[in-house]
């Protein structure tokens, strides 16, 4: 062998080489980040350097015996698999650019099709190696233009208009296809024009080189434009999840907690004796009976509607929110008359004095207001705004459509509560609360990994009621820490039973309150908890807000570090409607990710939403923590959760919530059915 042709040798083998780091690499971003067509990229890679060893071993033939059949039997095996690559790499550019999967009967075809090519082109003429000129152009013009063509047009699919100005991987690999292309068709016409001149012989290898150099740099910017592509990705979504911590995601008004910290902002810098602020609360009439009788998506637009109204007849306030369901805010400040607070009422009612136009229906909705001001009523901002709910409630308590001004007297609804207080008390000691299961399926089994633990209350006359009715006045009594120790109780007490006589291995997800969180004595009781019922520690899990997380950021990582190190899985849940920050997030040593359920109700008709899972997905698994979605209600709705990379998820599409007996009769069924099928497939074995 020459030393030329040695060198070729060597040179082949470092390319493969090359070509199986790629691989891996696009492999390991396939599955991290659930890119399919990086599989594809990396499939196509394969046939490259299938390509290369097919014409290595074709020299080798004819250095050494000039054996004709062989060499087209693996002449046909590398155009076979130059075609293999070609296809590959367009259905990934495809599928890159849509943002489409390519169903797996059409890549069979564009097989098929591959196939058939390379057979047409080498196996009739394989019995005449020199052949006539238009054999010739079969066997060597005709691929070369085939495969420069079909690269130049992959180029060309990559628009201008998808390359960003401050990135460089996709001009990479424009150019590179592009200049690929240009080196087949030239490989291919000297080789036709010039056959057997050995003067060219050393121009057509340096082409080959190019060639497969091109090859190494169309996967180089791959990988960069991957690169830039998840940094722009994980930039687009912190900005996205830093302003949902300050904004509704619906309308784009301020959320409630960055209303309550400008109205005390606000109350801190006026004299109260010279200026007033004035709060105004707004809440829309049978509101959720037109949810009912349209859906929901229309009552969502005219929210949008109401929020965008707002803004064009109140400019004079200093801020508007959205605080609650169909419930906005309005604030005032610098205010010296009264007469000025009317005309600033007027303006905000002049709202619904003209209907709202959907879809060219019209709807003529009436509202409520409550008002409040400072210093007249309050002098915090919590308490202005709660005078304000309360005569919110006082004017639609009296038919609505209408103002109310709050009054000292309307405090008298809190004996309402004072009632209920005795009653919850009382509850506590004839053990009325009970508790349902709601399972967490595992997406990628689909077999059920937990339950997530949830409250009711068995009014021995009002009958079971939900935990939004008596959640709100347990946390203004105080009292959510000791409903949460009798749920733990309850939730390892069923664990206990599921896993010592029915040897099932699941969890518990049991929610905690803010001040349990924070708790000095939570890590004890939860080991002795553990040891009573005889459990693993990951046999619970805990789920905390992201909000309670944050409120006091060293003390929390000092708490979740122990329970961490206890072997206690921990949750993250609501996770974008608070604060939502990346920094934050990982500095918490947590399990899990929960998707708040807005996100994924919003995903099917908000592109806005189903990016935002797309991101935190991305970023969560990025962080080594898994991610769970929450309020799954339909059946796209999972399988989009699916493709995003969540760990599991839960909602009312999948399972509902249940007591016990039926939460211990569906694992039964599950373990029953992975025994057959174990069984099964021993038997087929």
């Amino acid at each position: 062998m020459s030393e030329t042709f040695i060198t070729r040798i060597y040179a082949d083998i470092f390319f493969i080489l090359g070509i199986a780091a790629f691989c891996a690499i696009f492999l390991r971003f396939s599955y991290r980040l659930n890119y399919r067509f990086l599989r594809l990229f990396a499939h196509s890679l394969v046939f490259v350097a299938l390509y290369v060893a097919a014409g290595l071993a074709e020299a080798l033939f004819v250095v050494q015996n000039n054996d004709h059949q062989a060499i087209h039997v693996i002449n046909f095996f590398g155009q076979m698999s130059l075609y293999f690559h070609l296809a590959l790499l367009l259905a990934g550019i495809y599928q890159m650019k849509l943002e489409r999967n390519i169903e797996f009967s059409y890549i069979k075809q564009i097989v098929w099709l591959a196939l058939g090519v390379s057979f047409v082109c080498v196996v009739p003429y394989a019995n005449d190696p020199d052949g006539e000129l238009i054999r010739r152009g079969f066997r060597i013009l005709a691929p070369m233009l085939l495969v420069g063509i079909t690269l130049m047009v992959a180029s060309v699919l990559i628009k201008s208009d998808d390359v960003d100005s401050d990135v460089t991987g996709l001009p990479l690999v424009k150019l590179s296809l592009f200049v690929s292309g240009v080196v087949k068709v030239a490989t291919g016409g000297i080789a036709m024009l010039l056959p057997g001149a050995a003067v060219i012989a050393p121009l057509f290898q340096v082409l080959n080189y190019l060639s497969l150099i091109l090859v190494m740099l169309t996967g180089v910017g791959l990988i960069i434009w991957l690169l830039e592509y998840q940094k722009k990705q994980n930039e687009e979504a912190e900005s996205k999840i830093n302003f949902l911590s300050y904004h509704d995601q619906l309308t784009g008004l301020f959320n409630r907690s960055t209303f309550i910290s400008r109205l005390g902002l606000a109350i801190s810098s006026s004299p109260a004796k010279t200026f007033k602020t004035m709060i105004v609360l707004i809440g829309i009439d049978q509101f959720k009976s037109i949810n009912e009788s349209q859906n929901i998506s229309t009552g969502d637009l005219l929210l949008v509607s109401i929020a965008g109204r707002l803004q064009t007849q109140c400019p004079t306030a200093t801020s508007i929110a959205r605080i609650a369901g169909d419930i906005f805010a309005l604030m005032f400040e610098r205010i010296t008359e009264q007469e000025t607070c009317e005309h600033l009422l007027a303006k905000a009612q002049k709202v619904f004095e003209t209907p709202f136009t959907l879809d060219s229906k019209q709807y003529a909705l009436k509202a409520s207001y409550g008002m409040a001001l400072y210093p007249e009523h309050a002098n915090q901002a919590e308490q202005l705004i709660k005078c304000a709910e309360l005569a919110l409630y006082n004017a639609k308590r009296e038919g609505g459509d209408q103002c109310s001004v709050y009054f000292d007297w309307m405090i008298s609804g809190a004996e309402k509560e004072y009632e209920l207080q005795g009653e919850i008390m009382q509850a506590f000691e004839n053990d009325e609360f009970v508790l349902y299961f709601q399972p967490m399926l595992n997406l990628s089994s689909d077999s059920i990994q937990g339950f997530e633990v949830l409250i009711r209350w068995m009014h021995p006359k009002r009958g079971l009621i939900p935990p939004s009715e008596f959640l709100p006045l347990m946390e203004r009594l105080g009292i959510l820490s000791k409903l949460d120790k009798l749920v733990l109780n309850k939730a390892m007490e069923s664990m206990s039973i599921w896993k010592h006589q029915y040897n099932v291995d699941a969890y518990v997800a049991v929610n905690l309150s803010p001040e349990h969180f924070q708790s000095d004595i939570l890590i004890n009781e939860l080991r002795q908890l553990l040891k009573i019922h005889a459990l693993p520690a990951d046999s619970l899990q805990l789920e905390i807000t992201e909000n309670a997380a944050i409120v006091n950021i060293e003390s929390s990582i000092i708490v979740l570090q122990a329970l961490h190190d206890m072997g206690i899985l921990v949750a993250l849940d609501d996770f974008g409607t608070g604060y939502s920050s990346m920094s934050y997030l990982r500095q918490l040593p947590v399990n899990k990710i929960k998707i708040d359920r807005t996100f994924i109700q919003a995903v099917e008709e908000d592109p806005t939403a189903a990016s935002i899972v797309k991101a935190i997905a991305a970023l969560t698994c990025g962080l080594n923590k898994y991610v769970v979605a929450e309020g799954i209600e339909t059946e796209q709705q999972l399988e989009f959760v699916k493709k995003t990379g969540c760990y599991e998820a839960q909602g009312f599409g999948i399972y509902k919530p249940m007591e016990f007996t039926k939460a211990t009769e569906l694992l039964m069924y599950e373990k029953q059915s992975a025994k057959e099928g174990s069984q099964l497939s021993s038997q087929t074995k």
